[in-house]
């Protein structure tokens, strides 16, 4: 029943060294206050369901797999 603290923690890392750096230059190049190319409208709305929605779907599988 015991929980392996190396698994989720390596998972997690490995997550934000390989994806997180993408998604957040996207961030500061697209949605930031002082972005480079600032989305407007509709495009900024899809962006942002994109950017929490990939927020929610890590914290869940993080307490998912903690879980087990």
């Amino acid at each position: 029943m015991g929980v392996d603290q190396a698994g989720p923690t390596r998972g997690a890392a490995a997550g934000r060294g390989a994806g997180g750096g993408r998604i957040a230059v996207r961030w500061g190049q697209f949605a930031a206050p002082t972005a480079d190319h600032p989305l407007h409208g509709a495009a900024r709305a899809v962006f942002e369901i994109c950017w929490f929605g990939a927020g929610a779907l890590t914290a869940f599988r993080a307490y998912t797999a903690r879980s087990r």
